[in-house]
């Protein structure tokens, strides 16, 4: 009777055992599954050239580090063009849960290869370029690892966001380049019209320009002085804005703003020329071309006219010569005035007297200063009186370049 009872004791608990490894077995298997995260593989455009970018187990991140423990992320970067390309390694779209997350990025050349430091022991912001300059060589390949430590020793750190190869620009620089392409259809524009031939404020919508990269905005452009024309720009992309900005070539990065939709609400065509305190601004649109030229052309007929002259003296005898320009020689331009040559001294010297009635250089000593530009402050709008006061005549120009006795091309005392 004994063993019997002892067999069911023994039998009932090898059904318990069997049972509770079924169970244990059972949740072990929900709770673990079996996962794998896939590459991720990308065509990245820079510049119109492309890299071939993968990432090893994906390119986000969800992860939770614990104190003085690390996450690994690995990328390969493929170029096939036939120049270095430079790019930039960014975490978006991120949230980072305690300040004390580090990160560092070494480089390889192999895969598998020694490793070489590119950023080290660098602060875990949130959203941020991690790393700018990165080139990589002509038809050639090169292996990121990125490796985040925690150095947090209180609750591990959650870590979000996506790692991404990006262009090396900045959205600054990129907001940079734009204005620049807006500047640079402008400038085209205007010398379709051969340059602002009527002094005046004009106003122009970047709707009228096309110019189809995201920029929005007004420019307002001051001729009133046509030597030296100011360009204020109100502009604004989705993020950034510049305001009452004179563009000359090149924009600083503390001039961008970052956008007031308030105030880019309210630009208009009024607006914008109330902002310069003008009362009276035309639009850009009803510019017609330009007969008398620009001023890059000025330049181009004015040393023209200079070279004609300077080939055609001469003058033998040490005295002060007056050409003119109009007379004197055989002058295809429209340009009017005087040159002045002064032979007696052992290098001649050459005054320049000469306008096209929308500009004019006068009284300007070519020897001793040097050639003039169009950018240089030499060539100056046209008024009838300044001109005047110094060439509206030959012995005016005489007197005025400080000399008492000049003659003319054929000899003759002026």
């Amino acid at each position: 009777m004994k063993g019997k009872i002892g067999k069911i004791v023994l039998a009932c608990i090898i059904l318990i055992v069997l049972v509770l490894s079924f169970i244990y077995m059972k949740d072990s298997v929900t709770i673990e599954p079996i996962s794998k995260i896939l590459d991720v593989a990308k065509d990245i455009e820079i510049d119109g050239k492309y890299l071939k970018v993968t990432y090893s187990s994906g390119n986000m991140i969800d992860e939770k580090i614990s104190y003085n423990n690390t996450l690994e992320k690995n990328i390969k970067v493929v170029n096939y063009n036939n120049s270095i390309i430079s790019y930039a390694l960014e975490l978006y779209d991120s949230s980072v849960s305690n300040e004390e997350l580090y990160y560092k990025i070494e480089a390889s050349n192999e895969k598998g290869g020694k490793y070489y430091t590119v950023v080290d022991n660098q602060k875990v912001k949130g959203d941020q370029a991690l790393a700018y300059n990165l080139a990589i060589d002509p038809n050639s390949s090169i292996y990121l690892k990125v490796t985040f430590n925690s150095q947090s020793q209180g609750n591990p750190i959650e870590l979000k966001g996506i790692l991404n190869i990006k262009s090396n620009l900045t959205e600054k620089d990129i907001f940079i380049r734009e204005v620049s392409n807006v500047d640079s259809e402008l400038q085209l524009k205007i010398a379709e019209l051969n340059g602002i031939g009527v002094s005046g404020i004009y106003i122009l919508s970047l709707d009228d320009l096309k110019v189809d990269n995201g920029i929005k905005g007004y420019i307002l452009i001051n001729a009133e002085d046509l030597s030296n024309i100011e360009y204020y720009y109100y502009v604004y992309s989705e993020k950034y804005m510049l305001k009452d900005f004179n563009y000359v070539g090149s924009i600083s990065k503390n001039a961008i703003l970052d956008i007031d939709p308030g105030f880019v609400s309210s630009l208009n065509n009024h607006s914008v020329c109330q902002m310069r305190g003008k009362k009276n601004c035309l639009s850009f649109n009803d510019l017609t071309y330009n007969t008398s030229g620009g001023k890059k052309e000025f330049d181009t007929d004015a040393k023209k006219v200079i070279e004609l002259v300077k080939s055609d003296f001469k003058g033998s005898e040490k005295k002060v010569y007056i050409y003119d320009v109009t007379t004197d020689i055989n002058n295809p331009t429209n340009i009017r005035g005087f040159v002045l040559i002064d032979n007696t001294k052992e290098e001649k010297e050459y005054y320049i007297y000469l306008t096209n009635n929308v500009f004019m250089i006068s009284g300007y000593n070519m020897t001793k200063y040097g050639e003039f530009s169009p950018e240089s402050t030499t060539i100056r709008a046209y008024t009838e009186s300044a001109f005047n006061l110094s060439s509206a005549n030959a012995r005016i120009v005489c007197s005025f370049s400080g000399f008492n006795d000049c003659i003319n091309k054929e000899g003759s005392t002026i």
